[in-house]
């Protein structure tokens, strides 16, 4: 009796896996329980893996991260006429069990959607202009961190050394940006070691999503803690997510004891933006929780992870590209001495 049960047991479970939830969805490589097919991604080349997986089961086919089913496309075509000719279709986000954590639930602006995403996202946009954003302030902003930058490098270049780090100096001169915007000051030499600091924060963040045992714990953090080799992973996790939440924590704390939230004056950072209209929002009696301590937080730590990474990486990338094809070096220097001689360059 006990070997019918377990029999049946495994027949519906791979059944289920191998069959019943695949059977709505494009065709794809047969996923491993538990595992998807995560495996063939951590031990082949990712993009020798794509072509392979497209050249077998065509532009549209389905993999699996764990137990969350991934529809990938892989022609122009499909992707235009997808996301932007049908593009609110799939304005949303696909859930991560693991942000519950990292930001106290679904909180920020990236992995949210529906009315929380739109006020949030369109009280950032309302900030961010009144700072400058896309005006002759901004670039102000920009030129101030491009001078330190350059300053930077040639210090680095007369103190003798044979290797400079350009990835470096762009890491810090966005950071910069980043920090000025959302906490109100800029990462001097004094802050340097501040500024790695919440650098590392962020790159363990994103490395950590690329990770097997990450995805694999995705369908269920609190659950899989619970057994040994996961438990281990889960603790390392959470402290480290305790050290970036208290990091932004402590700086909104901060900015809550010195704000006068009665003056007229307008607010110099994002932090400061947000603490004032959480005060007047709970003056008027509103009741949404739209703009709660929890959202700040997610906000900015999702500002830094999509502003710092993204955008230094393809600076820096520009600047590898320029090394390895010195003609197109050559050629955009000399039309900048053409165009511009010795002044500065400005958007108009």
């Amino acid at each position: 009796m006990f070997l019918l049960i377990f029999g049946t047991f495994i027949f519906l479970y791979f059944f289920f896996h191998l069959y019943w939830k695949r059977k709505n969805l494009p065709p794809g490589p047969i996923p491993l329980p538990f595992f998807g097919n995560l495996l063939s991604l951590y031990f082949t080349d990712m993009e020798t893996q794509f072509q392979k997986w497209k050249k077998q089961y065509g532009d549209l086919h389905t993999i699996w991260f764990g137990d969350m089913p991934i529809v990938t496309l892989h022609d122009a075509p499909t992707i235009l006429e997808t996301f932007l000719k049908d593009g609110e279709t799939y304005a949303g986000r696909p859930y991560f069990k693991w942000d519950d954590i990292v930001r106290n639930g679904r909180n920020g602006v990236i992995f949210t959607e529906g009315e929380r995403w739109r006020e949030n996202r369109r009280f950032a946009l309302h900030v961010f202009r009144n700072f400058g954003l896309g005006k002759n302030l901004m670039q102000e902003r920009v030129l101030v961190e491009v001078t330190n930058l350059i300053t930077d490098i040639k210090d680095e270049i007369l103190s003798g050394k044979n290797e400079v780090s350009v990835q470096n100096a762009i890491d810090l001169a966005v950071g910069s940006i980043i920090n000025s915007l959302t906490l109100g000051y800029r990462y001097g030499k004094e802050k340097r070691e501040e500024f790695e600091k919440v650098k590392k924060f962020a790159q363990f963040l994103v490395s950590q999503a690329g990770k097997p045992v990450y995805r694999v714990m995705d369908n269920g953090p609190e659950f899989y803690k619970n057994f040994p080799i996961f438990n281990s992973y889960y603790k390392y996790f959470t402290t480290e997510v305790e050290k970036v939440k208290n990091y932004f924590v402590d700086h909104i704390e901060e900015h809550r004891k010195v704000i006068d939230f009665e003056s007229e004056e307008d607010p110099t950072d994002f932090v400061e933006a947000f603490l004032r209209h959480q005060y007047k929002q709970k003056a008027e009696g509103t009741t949404d929780n739209y703009f709660d301590d929890d959202q700040l937080y997610a906000t900015i730590l999702d500002l830094w992870i999509a502003g710092q990474e993204t955008t230094s990486n393809t600076l820096a990338w520009m600047c590898v590209y320029l090394i390895q094809y010195p003609q197109v070096q050559q050629k955009l220097h000399h039309e900048l001495d053409k165009k511009l001689k010795d002044s500065v360059i400005w958007f108009q």
